[in-house]
């Protein structure tokens, strides 16, 4: 005889059940994009990228779990007040932090392609000051390659 039957205490039925684990999937990953949020402010890639294949697992168990309780909405009517709320202020916290997450990302993203960007500007300049610049002749053109300011200074 197990404990709950002992003391008369009704068993939680499976739908129930499957809610509190599913709730706890959302907590945790709700604890990790709190982790990946303070990762980013912090810089601490490494810490962000450690945390990834966590994250992607809660996700697709989250994912799963919300499809199998779309077969089962009967059963979900019957769910206590307190626990549809639980559900309800996880569901929110986790929507509220995954798009701050996905914005913080997408400003670090913006922020990495502005300082490549200027990168392969500066290489694209240093490429071209250092090329031979020709005539129609086929001769070195020097004075195309000085700068203004010296080819004038040179021909007064």
């Amino acid at each position: 005889m197990n404990a709950q039957t002992a003391m008369n205490i009704p068993a939680t039925p499976s739908h129930e059940k499957s809610l509190l684990a599913m709730l706890d999937n959302m907590e945790a990953l709700s604890n990790l994009y709190r982790i990946e949020l303070d990762a980013i402010e912090l810089r601490d890639m490494k810490k962000f990228a450690d945390i990834q294949s966590d994250k992607n697992r809660l996700v697709q168990d989250c994912e799963s779990r919300m499809s199998e309780f779309s077969r089962q909405l009967p059963a979900l009517k019957t769910v206590s007040l307190a626990l549809k709320e639980r559900i309800y202020i996880a569901e929110d916290d986790l929507r509220q932090l995954a798009t701050k997450s996905q914005r913080a990302c997408q400003i670090r993203s913006e922020s990495v392609r502005r300082v490549q960007d200027r990168l392969l500007d500066a290489a694209r300049h240093i490429l071209l000051r250092d090329q031979k610049i020709y005539n129609k002749k086929g001769q070195t053109d020097l004075s195309k390659k000085r700068p203004v300011s010296t080819a004038i200074n040179e021909a007064i």
